[in-house]
């Protein structure tokens, strides 16, 4: 015999399941336009210097550490 717990359980776990499924689903189109933002900003930021952003990076770093290091 099938008992009552037999039964929500499930229904629960379905119900669990699609709630994270739609949430993740309406967050979606919020990331892919987060990272089209990102993009656009290292094409761009290439484009105006004539430098791969990696080095514009590297540069920018180096000097933050340069910073800090000075009064020691």
């Amino acid at each position: 015999m099938i008992t009552q717990q037999q039964i929500i359980k499930p229904v629960g776990d379905v119900t669990a399941l699609s709630a994270l499924a739609g949430w993740i689903v309406g967050i979606l189109p919020s990331i892919a336009t987060l990272f089209t933002i990102i993009w656009f900003g290292i094409l761009i930021t290439e484009k105006v210097t004539g430098r791969q952003f990696v080095d514009i990076v590297r540069s920018v770093c180096r000097r933050i550490k340069s910073f800090f290091n000075r009064g020691k």
